[in-house]
């Protein structure tokens, strides 16, 4: 190549086809979300409905956003539903998230954030 791009072109394309690009380690997938509060009981919620969203993609093979999208995952941090009732309360839940392994998973996620927050000596509102 004239442009000299050649190198660059190469280097990004190696990015691309390899599996460690994609391979996301679900302790970890709550980073990639944009939070405006760095709180840590807020934080503490969102990585674990985050990690359960991965692990329930990862686990059926299908993208994290059919299991729960972003913005609703943030809004039932900050909402922290107890129940079914107030989960489905939830206006960006898709149809699905709502009944079933998905609700169930979503509620104990948020069950297991507080417990952590707990043992890391952090009073929750709950």
């Amino acid at each position: 190549m004239k442009t000299g791009r050649l190198n660059w072109v190469e280097e990004e394309l190696k990015n691309l086809i390899s599996s460690k690009t994609y391979d996301v380690n679900p302790k970890n997938s709550w980073r990639r979300l944009k939070t405006k509060s760095n709180s840590r009981r807020f934080l503490g919620l969102v990585a674990s409905l985050a990690e359960f969203r991965e692990n329930f993609a990862q686990s059926k093979n299908i993208p994290r956003y059919r299991v729960i999208k972003d913005d609703a995952l943030l809004e039932l941090a900050s909402n922290k539903p107890k129940n079914l009732d107030e989960l489905s309360r939830s206006r960006l839940l898709l149809r699905e998230a709502r009944q079933g392994e998905i609700a169930s998973g979503l509620l104990t996620a948020i069950k297991k954030g507080f417990h952590r927050l707990k043992r890391n000596n952090i009073k929750s509102a709950m």
